[in-house]
């Protein structure tokens, strides 16, 4: 039986999103070169042993469960019912369109595989900065950061972005939307300029 002919209700509705996100998952690692391998095994892992006692979920069963909240919407409809129109004006089902929100949420997790640096690679990165001295003197700099006048969120931003955390990773950490970081970090460049000049 083909996915676009069945009909969502309680009892597939699992199944469902389970097939959905295996599909939007290899599909994205086939355009990765396999980058995403982890992701699948670990999805696949979940999916067959979710009933186990004490299994823990990894990141990919965070899609099935998109999938299956948006199809939850649908339930007494076939898939390839008409949903709607694409960003491109195309008629679209509710099979796309459910495939469609799952890809938006797994390219989010690329971007933060791809911006995110290893440990290993921070800790090489530091090793490789030459130092002049065992002993740092930031009064110099502590002085500029006390002209600043920052607020309690752009002291807090600024800590993490001397702590080398990425755009993203701050946004997360300091729980606020990601344009929050970069309001204040261009508040932290006005002020910044206003402190040295």
């Amino acid at each position: 039986m083909k996915l676009s002919n069945q009909v969502i209700s309680e009892q597939s509705v699992q199944s469902l999103g389970d097939q959905i996100a295996i599909i939007a998952v290899k599909t994205k690692s086939r355009r990765l070169s396999g980058k995403l391998d982890r992701l699948i095994k670990g999805l696949l892992f979940d999916v067959y042993k979710r009933n186990t006692p004490g299994h823990i979920f990894s990141d990919g069963y965070d899609l099935v469960q998109t999938a299956v909240c948006f199809l939850w919407e649908y339930r007494g409809h076939r898939l390839d019912e008409p949903y709607g129109k694409d960003g491109k004006g195309k008629n679209c089902n509710i099979l796309y369109a459910c495939y469609h929100v799952v890809d938006k949420c797994l390219t989010k997790y690329c971007k933060k595989i791809y911006t995110t640096v290893s440990l290993e690679e921070k800790i090489k990165q530091i090793e490789e900065i030459p130092c002049r001295s065992t002993e740092n003197d930031y009064t110099k700099y502590d002085k500029i950061v006390e002209k600043m006048h920052l607020k309690q969120g752009e002291q807090e931003t600024l800590d993490c972005y001397m702590a080398g955390m990425t755009f993203f990773d701050i946004a997360k950490f300091l729980g606020v939307n990601s344009s929050t970081i970069w309001r204040r970090r261009i508040s932290l460049q006005k002020k910044y300029l206003q402190a040295i000049y």
